[in-house]
């Protein structure tokens, strides 16, 4: 199961336990657990004690899937701000948004997908809480498409939205920091084509638009504030993509 990404991802190294398969006359259930660590990219917070479990439906046609994980959070969160040393020159300064020490996570997802051959239909709902802080954040999409021959053509709509912004009050220059770093939500439209070139490699163009950030900053890490504006930067952005998937 995968969302519509517009920031940085964990990587995960994760231990897979025993699968149980339920064979029914026409569809078979999936139960995995796993479990693991991680390390985020390019911060010092990790991941601990990671468990949880997949649970998967299929009758070739059909799939429903549900998730979930838990995992103790430990380290800072930081972040990157351009710094004016003198005219032209500018410099990158990192300072710590938050410390969280060893706090509970959880992770919820739940999706469906149907593919007939023909006409694919995917969606995806999540939910991510954390104590402390750090922002507890919806997300979800729904990604149509049909197949012609090799080719794919696709149109998606996603969002997300961080859901406990009334925890980081501008009461203090702490919070308000707080509240510029995680506060976020935007929808997202995407219209895309997948070419299956040959039979182990896939040609990807996508082109997404993503609005309505709310006044903040859209979840997206290089959306930073103006100072003299009390603005953010962006209220919107564009991205082209071609992404090459092949099978060794």
């Amino acid at each position: 199961m995968a969302t519509l990404q517009l920031a940085k991802s964990p990587l995960l190294r994760l231990k897979y336990y025993d699968m149980h398969y339920v064979d029914y006359d026409d569809s078979t259930l999936t139960i995995q657990a796993f479990g693991g660590e991680s390390d985020v990219k390019n911060s010092a917070v990790k991941l601990s004690n990671l468990m949880g479990a997949n649970v998967s439906w299929t009758d070739e046609i059909w799939t429903l899937r549900a998730v979930y994980a838990q995992a103790q959070l430990d380290g800072p969160v930081v972040n990157e701000v351009d710094v004016e040393l003198a005219s032209n020159v500018n410099t990158t300064a990192k300072y710590t948004v938050l410390d969280i020490d060893d706090e509970k996570g959880s992770f919820v997802g739940v999706g469906a997908s149907y593919d007939n051959g023909e006409i694919i239909a995917i969606t995806e709902w999540t939910r991510s809480e954390i104590n402390e802080a750090y922002p507890d954040t919806d997300s979800g999409y729904l990604t149509l498409g049909y197949r012609i021959k090799a080719f794919t053509p696709y149109v998606t709509v996603a969002y997300m939205e961080t859901q406990d912004n009334d925890e980081r009050l501008p009461l203090s220059q702490a919070a308000a920091i707080q509240m510029i770093a995680f506060n976020a939500e935007r929808m997202a439209y995407s219209l895309g084509l997948r070419w299956d070139a040959i039979d182990n490699l896939a040609v990807k163009f996508d082109i997404t638009y993503a609005d309505e950030f709310g006044d903040i900053s859209g979840g997206l890490t290089s959306n930073s504030l103006d100072t003299t504006t009390g603005k953010f930067t962006y209220d919107d952005t564009l991205i082209y993509t071609v992404k090459f998937d092949a099978v060794f």
